[in-house]
């Protein structure tokens, strides 16, 4: 097993390369308020334990967060001196939430026999003989890929698993976008 800083950096890289490429240029200008100031999207995930799936688990973790994101509004006023003054407005109804519709997941599948099993145990972990990692997100595009331990993939199978990480991560994220969905 890997050390828990190893895990960290690994997830580290993996969420900054995640949320990088999934925000879309409209988020992307919800988070400027003005051109010399913006909103600083940080990730501070604290792990416990885990039994399999970690990269899985933040990263859904990290989607609801973000889709429960409310960004209040700025009102952003140039002073006499050249300086900027920022003021909040208060009120819950005064705002947008951050939108997360090309925000992706990951879904990692492990090869077990002839089968696929995703979000699999630690145990299961060890039985496979193969692992991908896709990162998909709601319009079931493959951002990104890992295969990480296991022996060498043929493309067709390859192909397969991603076929699979996609339907299990689109459905991942319509059931955490029914969830958050705005209620009349």
């Amino acid at each position: 097993m890997l050390t828990s800083w190893v895990h960290q950096d690994e997830l580290s890289f993996a969420m900054n390369r995640l949320l990088l490429g999934g925000l879309t240029p409209a988020t992307r200008a919800l988070l400027q308020v003005s051109p010399h100031h913006c909103w600083l999207l940080m990730v501070d995930a604290v792990v416990l334990d885990f039994d399999g799936g970690l990269l899985d688990a933040v990263s859904s973790a990290v989607y609801a967060a973000l889709a429960d994101t409310f960004l209040p509004k700025m009102l952003v006023q140039q002073g006499k001196d050249g300086v900027a003054s920022i003021e909040m407005v208060d009120g819950d109804t005064e705002g947008v939430r951050l939108g997360v519709g090309a925000v992706p997941i990951f879904v990692t599948l492990a090869q077990i026999g002839n089968r696929y099993v995703a979000d699999a145990l630690a145990v299961e972990e060890a039985c496979a003989s193969a692992q991908l990692c896709a990162a998909v997100n709601s319009e079931g595009k493959v951002c990104c890929t890992h295969k990480s331990f296991g022996r060498g993939m043929h493309p067709a199978q390859a192909r397969q698993m991603l076929h699979t990480a996609v339907r299990v991560g689109t459905n991942r994220l319509q059931c955490l976008d029914s969830y958050f969905a705005p209620r009349s």
